[in-house]
C-alpha cells in the first residue's frame, strides 16, 4: 500500500518521535502518514518542505480500522472526537456530567491506546475517511513496517 508521510525534516529513517510541527497532535506514539496523496497535499503540503513517499511492508490485515471515525472506546465503539467535544461543551453549560473521551484517538494516540493497540495485535490504526476536506489518516505503530521509496521536494 503506498503511503505519504509529509515534513519539514528530511528523514533517513522513521522513528516514534513526536513532530515539531506547530499543527500537530500527534504524541510520539506512532508514525502518521495518509493514503491520499492529492489530500494530504491539501492539508499538509502547504506547511511542509518534503512529502515521502512510502510503502506500508506490515499486514494489512492487522490495520485497526476506524473507517471514517477518528476515535474509539476500548470497548469497541467507534466515535468521532470532535462530535464528543461538541457534545461535552453543551453538557457542561447545562451543569450536567460530561463523557468520557475516547481511549483511543487517531490524531495523539495516548501511551495507554498505543500499548493497548500493540496488545491486541494491531501494527497500525486507520481512520478519518471522508468526504471534503477530510483527510484519511493511517498512523504505523512501528518504523520498519515502513520502506521510503521516494522524497517530492514541495
Amino acid at each position: 500500500m503506498e503511503i505519504y508521510h509529509f515534513s519539514n525534516d528530511y528523514i533517513e529513517r522513521f522513528e516514534n518521535t513526536k513532530p515539531k510541527r506547530s499543527y500537530s497532535q500527534a504524541s510520539g506514539y506512532g508514525i502518521y502518514f495518509t493514503t491520499d496523496y492529492a489530500k494530504g497535499l491539501m492539508k499538509y503540503g502547504k506547511n511542509s518542505k518534503y512529502c515521502y513517499v512510502c510503502e506500508f511492508i506490515g499486514s494489512e490485515e492487522d490495520i485497526l480500522d476506524l473507517g471514517e471515525f477518528d476515535s474509539m472506546y476500548f470497548m469497541g465503539e467507534y466515535e468521532t472526537c470532535a462530535e464528543v467535544i461538541s457534545t461535552n461543551f453543551k453538557r457542561y453549560m447545562k451543569g450536567q456530567e460530561e463523557i468520557d473521551e475516547p481511549d483511543v484517538i487517531l490524531e495523539k494516540l495516548s501511551k495507554r491506546a498505543y500499548d493497548w493497540l500493540k496488545k491486541q495485535g494491531y501494527n497500525s490504526i486507520y481512520g478519518m475517511e471522508g468526504q471534503g476536506y477530510a483527510c484519511p489518516e493511517l498512523c504505523i505503530l512501528s518504523p520498519h513496517h515502513i520502506e521510503i521509496k521516494e522524497v517530492i521536494y514541495l
